[in-house]
């Protein structure tokens, strides 16, 4: 991979090569690399995908150097060129991609809408309890199963669901959100559209950490017919002024025999200050 080109004077120079990523935080990174013949670079960074030219440049004699003032988990493309002495550089490096992290928390008022074309949302994350690797999604559309789950999202084109076929009474879904800091809200509103059809559907349940472990502060069970429900939940009771992870769960059960009938959905998820929508209401 390390090619070299031909400058004034016929002179090869050997482009940088072998770019990693060090230090990386939700907002900066260290980038080094093989330098090649040069001791001076040029290099360029944006996010995935964008087009060379376009980005942010700046030279350098630093390696590794540094990228500060990034966003939050998202994806940048990285660029670097050897500059050497007579207008003479090295062929162009790259792109050469990394992911910031997440932050410690996210600051309300914070929404969620699952609108990522598929894929899993941004520093949420999910785990199992139980006998079958059945797992939240991002889905559009109707689900794998017949007569159990939403046809269409409640806002826009995706929502998230579980498609419990393989799954057995008892097991366990979990769908946490990042950390989020309400202490700027007077009176924090969760609030989320559920979708529960099925006649063999089990229990939803949301619960809330501030730091001394899981509370429940919602509970659903049962066949709710097959409509997306909105409810709303105030959070001051033990959240006000403190970090806040929320978390929907789960809990199959086989009522009638059939656990695949458990294809529980969620949507559209504010975390705010005011009453955004009427409580408890029925959407279609």
């Amino acid at each position: 991979d390390v090619e070299r080109s031909r400058g004034l004077g016929d002179v090869y120079k050997r482009q940088p090569y072998g770019m990693l990523a060090s230090n990386v935080t939700a907002t900066s990174a260290d980038i080094g690399f093989t330098p090649g013949d040069a001791t001076t670079w040029l290099y360029e960074y944006g996010p995935a995908g964008f087009t060379p030219g376009t980005g942010t440049s700046a030279t350098t004699t630093n390696n590794p150097f540094s990228l500060s003032g990034l966003v939050p988990a998202s994806d940048y493309d990285v660029y670097v060129q050897g500059l050497c002495a007579g207008n003479d550089s090295s062929t162009v490096s790259g792109p050469y991609t990394f992911s910031t992290s997440c932050p410690p928390f996210f600051f309300a008022p914070f929404a969620e809408g699952f609108e990522s074309s598929g894929a899993f949302p941004i520093c949420w994350t999910e785990s199992t309890q139980g006998s079958a690797a059945v797992v939240w999604q991002a889905h559009t559309g109707t689900t794998t199963s017949t007569a159990t789950g939403p046809d269409s999202a409640s806002q826009g084109d995706y929502y998230m669901y579980v498609e419990t076929t393989g799954s057995s009474a008892g097991d366990s879904v979990f769908l946490m959100s990042p950390t989020i800091d309400v202490s700027a809200l007077i009176n924090p509103i969760l609030q989320f559209d559920y979708h529960m059809y099925g006649a063999g559907m089990g229990e939803l349940h949301v619960q809330m950490n501030t730091g001394s472990g899981w509370s429940t502060i919602w509970s659903k069970s049962g066949d709710q017919g097959n409509q997306w429900f909105q409810d709303e939940i105030v959070l001051l009771a033990g959240a006000s002024g403190l970090p806040v992870q929320l978390r929907w769960v789960l809990v199959v059960d086989d009522a009638n025999g059939f656990s695949f009938e458990n294809d529980v959905a969620i949507d559209d998820v504010p975390v705010s200050y005011t009453h955004l929508r009427a409580h408890e209401t029925s959407l279609h």
